[in-house]
């Protein structure tokens, strides 16, 4: 994938209690309101990697898509990095 990222941000979720989702909503709701546009693209650690998937598996059966993610093992545990990717055209 040929991308250009126009922004990118690191998120700490500092409340343990949190699961991925809430995390990935409350960064999303963040870079929105710092950068003026919703992240197209999230990095997860890997502790989160259950919740991903069924987080995917939700979204699909509702339809819904407009954010890729990824489990990576260079992502510290309750951080997420997300940006918005442009496609090179």
């Amino acid at each position: 994938m040929n991308a250009n990222t126009i922004q990118r941000m690191l998120w700490f979720e500092e409340f343990p209690k949190n699961g991925f989702a809430e995390a990935l909503r409350r960064a999303a709701e963040y870079y929105k309101n710092k950068y003026g546009r919703w992240p197209n693209h999230a990095e997860a650690p890997t502790e989160w990697a259950n919740e991903v998937e069924a987080l995917l598996k939700h979204w699909k059966e509702q339809g819904k898509n407009g954010i890729t993610i990824e489990v990576r093992d260079n992502v510290l545990p309750r951080h997420l990095m997300i940006a918005y990717l442009e496609d090179e055209t």
